[in-house]
């Protein structure tokens, strides 16, 4: 097995007074609150070796590359070789990151370009109260392989999994962080000499679910892409409403709406949002459009059924 902790560069979530529009988030904030992680590699990243039972082998190449990607122009080339006469079959690499804060959902996700080692996905996390070095847990549901073509998405959700740990330890969730996440290379000891050739592009940790073109950005641009897609709905909404009034639709969609209007009022107003309470917005936004369509398709129903 393999550990190749990559690389996620951080990603400040901007936080910028008054009304929030696409100039405003470009600009640095005076508090900046990363709560979630992604590196596209269209720069540097930063690696740290972990653990290895291989006794010799070769890293050929570890570099942001332009021979392979994903999103942009870059992705991260990893290429490794390990010789007949060595022992051992796992290694890995690992980077610290700033504490997310654990909520469910919360994804790890990646692109991985076929690669002749299997692996999987996996975050480490701290417990507080927990008087050791943070626990790894090892997402084997995200897992990738020798049997893919091309570029293959590998996301999960690592929540079940730390709580399944947790429970088992009897450790408090409350205050549970991620702090750094990896991924897993293993091969058959057997196939020496072995030889590998990886590429990781878009690794992100993060809460979004739906609104996935949001994800790893401020979650200023997640509460604007959010906002216009329920504008749209809206407009549904509207027209349904004015054929045959139903206070009951019309009340839980103003409801729904009254809620993210108050999370933008948040953002563009307060400069120190706890990571915490920035996590638990970004889930809520996420679900909004869905939420809101669903009051839409109802009415539509009944409406149809009269």
């Amino acid at each position: 097995m393999r550990y190749i902790l990559f690389c996620l560069a951080s990603l400040s979530l901007i936080i910028s007074p008054g009304i929030i529009n696409p100039e405003e988030t470009k600009k640095e904030s005076r508090i900046a609150t990363p709560v979630t992680y992604f590196n596209d590699f269209e720069e540097r990243c930063d690696m740290k070796a972990g653990a290895t039972n291989i006794s010799k082998y070769d890293i050929n190449s570890l570099e942001v590359s332009e021979e392979k990607a994903n999103s942009g122009k870059k992705s991260l080339k990893l290429a490794f070789s390990v010789p007949d006469d060595a022992e051992g079959h796992y290694f890995y690499w690992n980077i610290p990151t700033s504490n997310i804060p654990l909520r469910n959902p919360t994804y790890l996700s990646a692109f991985v370009w076929g690669t002749e080692a299997g692996g999987y996905l996996g975050v480490q996390f701290h417990a507080p109260g927990v008087n050791k070095t943070s626990q790894a847990t090892l997402t084997k549901d995200a897992s990738f392989g020798t049997w893919q073509k091309g570029w293959r998405e590998v996301k999960v959700n690592v929540y079940p999994n730390i709580e399944a740990f947790c429970k088992k330890n009897n450790w408090d969730m409350e205050g549970v962080v991620i702090n750094a996440a990896f991924a897993v290379f293993s091969f058959s000891p057997q196939k020496l000499p072995f030889r590998a050739t990886v590429f990781l592009d878009d690794v992100c940790v993060d809460y979004i679910e739906h609104n996935r073109e949001a994800q790893g950005r401020p979650t200023e641009e997640l509460y604007r892409i959010v906002r216009e897609k329920m504008e749209k709905v809206r407009i549904d909404l509207n027209t349904l409403l004015s054929a045959e009034k139903n206070e009951e639709a019309e009340t839980e969609a103003g409801k729904l709406w009254e809620q993210m209007e108050s999370i933008g009022a948040i953002l563009a107003n307060t400069s120190d949002i706890p990571p915490e309470k920035l996590a638990d917005m970004r889930i809520t936004l996420d679900n909004l459009p869905s939420k809101y369509s669903e009051v839409v398709l109802k009415l539509e129903q009944e409406q149809l059924l009269k």
